[in-house]
This record gives structure tokens, C-alpha cells and sequence, in this order.
């Protein structure tokens, strides 16, 4: 583009365009075309089911006799699934009537990825569950990235503020580290400098407010940790009843 009239709203551009516009909206990219903008948030949106992450309760897997394992949705990101429960009653005029508790059909996760780099999991129970029951499993979620102007990114109330402070403070560090790799040496101090800043910044703004981990049951062996009774597993659960150890 090479000149702007702000009064008449005019856009004077170096050649002319293939087409006539007669409508719509349009952007202007001095600098930074749309798809490194986007590319620097999608960064940052990859990073987000770890530290705020998306609570979700799935219903689609009904129990069937003598199956023990269970595929869970491909559709939907999975980080974490600290809890699951299992319908104890069908009957269609008990509204609202209350699940039981998963561990008592000692269930597991498993995460496997094959050749193609696809990550799939597996529901494992220790105890066959009754048929025809519904699944209701209550996990953590990761976001997909933004493509198109009108997608939403899905944040809950509670973290939607912050998180995206510190979303764009990320998505501005990127930009600022790619910008300092196209520039000579010699221009590329102060670059580094606002971009280590802005590190800091997203760093700050996620160590204080990010969420903490979500406690998970404490494990016995043959209880709820997808074994047999008299199985003993490595699981780490068996020691804390919190996600990580510190």
C-alpha cells in the first residue's frame, strides 16, 4: 500500500488489484502477513490445556456386555481424564438420578500413538461394568487452533481474562523471535531484548494465575489402577494422590 487517507478512508496501493472490491471487510498487514499472526497465537493456544485447561463431561459410550475396553472420542483433545462414572439406573422417569463412582470397576487410561503420529485412548477396566449403561467421563481438554475469522476459542469464565492476556503477551514474544531471525546481526539487539521481556512477561502472568493440577485418586494395587487384586503396578499414583510429584 503506498498512501492512506484517514479523512475519506482511502487506500492507495503501488499496483492495481486483480479485481474491483465492492463490499465486504478487509484487513491491511503492514508488516506481519495474517498467517504468521495467526500461526504466533495458535502457538500459544497449543500451550493452554496444560496450564488452563478446558473441563469437559463426555456421554457418547454406552457399556456392552462383555467388553472391557473402550475407545474413547477421537474428536475431542484429550490432556487428562482424572474421573469417570458409570449410570446405575435406566429407568427413563428417574430424572437427574445419580451415577456411581468408576473406581469400583477398577478403570484405567491409555494413551497409544501409532505410525501416523495420531494419539488414540483406550478406556481399560479390571471389572466388567453392567451393559447398557452410560459412560460419563469427566476430563481435562486441550484447544484446536484458530483458522478462520469467526472461530472461538472456548475458555471457561473463570481463566478467559487472564489467559488471554497471556496469550497475546506469547503470541507477540513469537512474533518478536521470528522478526530478530530476519534482521542482520547488528539490528537484532533490541529485538532480543523486547522479546526476552515479553518472555518474561507470559511467564509471569502463567506462573501466578495458571491453574493448579486437578488431585486424582490415591491408588491401591487391584483398585482402581486397571490391574487385577494381587497385581502390582509402577503407576505413581500408588504414592501421591496428586497428578505430579514434587
Amino acid at each position: 500500500m503506498r498512501d492512506y487517507a484517514q479523512p475519506t478512508h482511502t487506500a492507495t496501493f503501488l499496483a492495481a488489484w486483480p479485481a474491483t472490491i465492492t463490499g465486504g471487510a478487509y484487513e491491511f498487514h503492514w508488516r506481519t502477513p495474517r498467517s504468521r499472526k495467526l500461526e504466533a497465537i495458535n502457538s500459544g493456544i497449543r500451550q493452554l490445556g496444560f496450564h488452563w485447561y478446558r473441563n469437559l463431561i463426555d456421554t457418547s459410550l454406552l457399556t456392552v456386555a462383555n467388553q472391557w475396553t473402550y475407545t474413547l472420542p477421537v474428536t475431542v483433545q484429550w490432556n487428562t481424564i482424572p474421573k469417570i462414572e458409570i449410570q446405575i439406573a435406566t429407568d427413563t422417569t428417574l430424572v437427574g438420578y445419580p451415577y456411581v463412582n468408576g473406581n469400583l470397576w477398577n478403570w484405567t487410561i491409555r494413551p497409544t500413538t501409532n505410525d501416523s503420529g495420531v494419539t488414540s485412548y483406550t478406556l481399560q477396566f479390571g471389572s466388567l461394568p453392567p451393559p447398557g449403561r452410560t459412560i460419563r467421563l469427566f476430563g481435562e481438554v486441550n484447544y484446536g487452533d484458530l483458522v478462520a475469522d469467526a472461530d472461538v476459542l472456548p475458555l471457561d469464565t473463570n481463566s478467559a481474562g487472564i489467559a488471554t492476556e497471556w496469550l497475546y503477551s506469547w503470541a507477540m514474544y513469537m512474533l518478536q523471535r521470528w522478526e530478530s531471525v530476519r534482521q542482520p546481526m547488528n539490528n537484532t539487539q533490541w529485538l532480543e531484548q523486547q522479546a526476552s521481556a515479553l518472555l518474561k512477561e507470559a511467564s509471569d502472568i502463567r506462573d501466578r494465575f495458571s491453574s493448579l493440577p486437578t488431585a486424582t485418586r490415591i491408588v491401591t494395587p487391584g483398585a482402581g489402577d486397571g490391574q487385577w487384586p494381587g497385581g502390582i503396578g509402577d503407576d505413581p499414583e500408588y504414592l501421591a494422590a496428586f497428578r505430579t510429584l514434587h
